[in-house]
C-alpha cells in the first residue's frame, strides 16, 4: 500500500482513476468501479481488485480492504472527485470487466436477456432479482444499457459480482436455440397467461426496451409470448417488477419440477 495521501491534480493515478468515469475510457482501460465498504467487501468473495482509492479519512480506520491490493489515499477534496455517488463513502475499488462476450459455454439452465434495455436502474435491479431468485446468468443485448454504468452497479448490491454476465449480438441466440433452449417473450396483446405454464428446464427469458418493448428479432426467435394479468385500468408494469414476477415464476417452476 502507498501510504503518502495524493494531494495534488497532476498526479497519474488522480487522473487515471477519474477518468474512469467516463464510458469511453472505462471501455478502453476493460475496468469498471465500485463504491462502499459493504460492496466492495462482499466483492472480495468473487472478484479481486485492480486498485482500491481510500479517502484520506477512511485511510485511518482499521480495514482489511487495505491489505494486499495495491492501495492509493487521496485528500478529502480530491477523492470526492473520483466518485459518482454524491455521498461518498471513502472506498473505491478498480476491477477488469466481467463479462464474456460468447454464449458457446452455456449448456443448461434458466436465463434472463435484456432486449435493449436503457435504463441503468432497472437493469441493476434486475440482475440482483435474478440472483435472489436463482437464474443462472445474464445475457444482455450489445444494445442495453452499459452494464459497467456506475448507477447499475450501485443498483446490483455486488449481485454483479456474483452471477455469470453475457453482452452479445441478439442473434448468438440462435446457438442457445439450436441447443433446445426455450426462448420466452412478453406480449400483452397476444401471449398466453403467465401463471400455470410449463416451463423448459432450459430457457431464455427476454425482457424488452422500457419504451419500445420486445424487438421483432426477438419476437422472431420467440417459442412462445407470455403476459403477466393485471386489473384493466393498469396497461404495462416496470421492467424491474414485471421482471422479478417472471423470474419468480421461472424459480418456482424450477422448485416444483425437482420434487
Amino acid at each position: 500500500m502507498n501510504d503518502d495521501v495524493i494531494k495534488s491534480r497532476n498526479n497519474r493515478y488522480f487522473k487515471y482513476f477519474k477518468s474512469l468515469l467516463n464510458k469511453k475510457n472505462r471501455q478502453r482501460e476493460h475496468l469498471f468501479f465500485a463504491e462502499g465498504a459493504k460492496v466492495v467487501e462482499e466483492s472480495l468473495e468473487h472478484e479481486k481488485p485492480q486498485y482500491v482509492a481510500i479517502s484520506e479519512s477512511y485511510a485511518d480506520k482499521e480495514n482489511i480492504l487495505r491489505q494486499n491490493f495495491k492501495t492509493f489515499i487521496f485528500s478529502e477534496n480530491l477523492f470526492v472527485n473520483l466518485c459518482d455517488t454524491e455521498n461518498p463513502q471513502g472506498i473505491i475499488a478498480y476491477y477488469r470487466f466481467l463479462h464474456r462476450n460468447s454464449l458457446s459455454d452455456i449448456r443448461r439452465g434458466i436465463y434472463l436477456f435484456l432486449d435493449d434495455l436503457q435504463d441503468p436502474g432497472n437493469v441493476g435491479s434486475l440482475i440482483r432479482s435474478a440472483l435472489a431468485f436463482e437464474i443462472d446468468g445474464i445475457i444482455a443485448s450489445k444494445d442495453t444499457v452499459e452494464i459497467y454504468n456506475p448507477k447499475l452497479i450501485r443498483s446490483t448490491m455486488a449481485s454483479i459480482f456474483k452471477i455469470p454476465i453475457y453482452v452479445v449480438d441478439k442473434s448468438e441466440l440462435n446457438l442457445l436455440k439450436n441447443k433446445g433452449f426455450e426462448i420466452l417473450t412478453t406480449d400483452l396483446d397476444g401471449g398466453e397467461v403467465l401463471y400455470n405454464q410449463k416451463f423448459a428446464d432450459n430457457a431464455i427469458i427476454a425482457l424488452g426496451n422500457e419504451a419500445k418493448g420486445i424487438s421483432q428479432e426477438l419476437k422472431d426467435l420467440s417459442d412462445k409470448s407470455i403476459y403477466i394479468p393485471m386489473a384493466q385500468n393498469i396497461d404495462s408494469l416496470n421492467v424491474t417488477v414485471a421482471g422479478s414476477i417472471l423470474l419468480y415464476e421461472l424459480n418456482r417452476h424450477k422448485y416444483d419440477s425437482s420434487r
